[in-house]
């Protein structure tokens, strides 16, 4: 809903300033229309318009207020907000404002003329005019001791402890807003699938065969006729590996030597070859003499390689091995539950804290791109996983923390407004859906300083003994004096005591 362009927001009376903030900075509207229903907590305290002003600047927000309440409508202006009374007076642009009567006197009532007895009674005409002069004197006496009377500003900075406390609370699933009385939060359970893949390099290393071994082999013809040999010829090692000739050759006959035209012995018929293994790798490099036979064989034909084998060489291949498989399914059903945490906060917007005890998982399914033995260098795994898990709402474990954190402070700290921190949560569960909670929280707090008690404690002192009253205290970190003169006033309105607190420290104050 719009009007004038504002969008209406309606604020609940258990609201806080701190939702009033989240909602400035979550919301896409730059004009909203704030309707307060606990105006007199809200919008009558300084603090809460100061913090208003800060974000709605910060966001670049523009806000006006909508409540039929009574108010303080001056501070709310002196802030730089408007306030209307109702949707109707916002339609209108008429906003609340507060006007003060003038006191217009006529001549004759400051001199007695309007009235017969006064105009018959010289002394009471001049009792009046003495009574005004008095009145005037007064004035100017006050004007004097506020321009020209000598003043001192003391700043002072207060120490800032850090205080911790465990704090014990109950959640429960059955609870939709919180009980504060009882201190029982709302539990939310949540369940969502998360899915991923990861690829990753294999373990596994397979020697496979590269480049082809190749020789010579030298053919032996003992039969007195030419043999030919074809290309592809295959023959046999003692180790089993087969080879093939790569050319066709003639092996010449065996021949007779003759001396002086008498037989003296006979010569076999020889011819050399190029051959190759037919197993690629280094397996074909075998030595001298290791081939010895056709696959085939051929009458009074005889084979051997008079000179090694070689050039064989192997490759080195990844390959999937039962390792990788069980590291891949660990490695990723890790990285799996590690984004749970994001796909809360993704889904949620954030607004959620996951108790990490309550966290379950399920239904774990994962599948890989190749199987044990494949030859691979990379491995890519899927899988998926159902994930439970118990959430709180950020704000309102920050609402009631900070609650019970102050109730359980000593009178005279004070939490600053950075808030509570968590450091560990533990859950236990017991009966009727319901969890103990114990939570240890820390936060800043500083002591209250009663600025008037100091202001009088420091009436009529010179600077020096200013100082040693102001070191003397231990609740004063730091602190500056600032004097028209070497002694401070000995009238307490000249006097002022100013608390300096840090900016992102600022004295927080819950409202409900």
């Amino acid at each position: 809903m719009k009007v004038r362009g504002y969008r209406i927001f309606y604020i609940e009376e258990d609201a806080s300033i701190k939702d009033i903030i989240d909602l400035i900075e979550s919301t896409t509207a730059v004009k909203m229309a704030l309707v307060i229903k606990n105006s007199q907590l809200l919008l009558n305290s300084s603090v809460n318009l100061k913090l208003l002003k800060k974000y709605s600047r910060r966001y670049k927000k523009e806000l006006v207020f909508i409540n039929p309440e009574p108010v303080n409508v001056d501070q709310i202006n002196r802030e730089g907000f408007q306030i209307y009374e109702n949707l109707i007076t916002l339609e209108r642009d008429l906003p609340l404002y507060t006007e003060r009567p003038r006191e217009v006197y006529t001549g004759e009532e400051l001199y007695g003329g309007g009235s017969p007895s006064l105009a018959k009674s010289t002394g009471k005409r001049w009792l009046l005019s003495s009574l005004y002069l008095f009145i005037l004197l007064l004035v100017l006496g006050l004007v004097y001791l506020y321009f020209f009377y000598p003043t001192a500003t003391v700043e002072v900075k207060p120490v800032i402890h850090t205080a911790s406390q465990e704090i014990s609370i109950i959640a429960s699933r059955d609870q939709n807003r919180i009980d504060w009385q009882n201190h029982i939060l709302p539990l939310h359970q949540t369940q969502l699938e998360i899915s991923g893949e990861k690829e990753f390099r294999t373990t596994g290393v397979k020697e496979v065969g590269d480049e082809t071994a190749r020789g010579y082999v030298r053919f032996i013809n003992e039969s007195q006729e030419e043999v030919e040999i074809g290309a592809g010829t295959i023959l046999l090692a003692d180790n089993g590996l087969k080879y093939r000739t790569i050319e066709d050759i003639v092996i010449p006959p065996t021949r007779v030597d003759y001396l002086m035209n008498v037989p003296v012995g006979m010569r076999a018929g020889q011819a050399d070859v190029k051959v190759e293994c037919l197993t690629a790798g280094s397996k074909g490099n075998i030595g001298i003499g290791r081939i010895s036979s056709l696959e085939k064989d051929l009458p009074d034909i005889h084979v051997i390689n008079p000179e090694p084998i070689s050039g064989g060489t192997d490759q080195r291949i990844g390959q999937v091995s039962e390792d990788d498989l069980v590291k891949g399914e660990g490695l990723l059903a890790e990285e799996l539950k590690s984004k749970l945490f994001s796909k809360i906060y993704q889904e949620l917007s954030g607004n959620y804290r996951i108790i990490e005890e309550s966290i379950s998982f399920t239904d774990e399914r994962y599948e890989f791109s190749h199987r044990a033995g494949e030859e691979t260098d990379l491995l890519t795994i899927k899988g998926s996983v159902q994930a439970t898990a118990y959430l709180m709402k950020n704000n309102e474990l920050d609402r009631l923390l900070t609650r019970i954190f102050q109730e359980n402070m000593p009178e005279n700290l004070q939490l600053l407004s950075s808030g509570i921190n968590i450091d560990t949560i533990q859950l236990e569960e017991r009966e009727d859906k319901l969890y103990n909670i114990k939570i240890r929280v820390n936060a800043p707090v500083m002591t209250l300083i009663d600025t008037n008690q100091l202001a009088r404690n420091l009436l009529g002192l010179d600077l020096m003994e200013a100082e040693d009253v102001l070191e003397g205290i231990s609740d004063i970190e730091d602190f500056r004096i600032e004097s028209q003169s070497s002694r401070l006033p000995a009238m307490g309105f000249a006097i002022k005591v100013v608390v300096n607190q840090p900016e992102e420290k600022m004295v927080f104050n819950l409202r409900d």
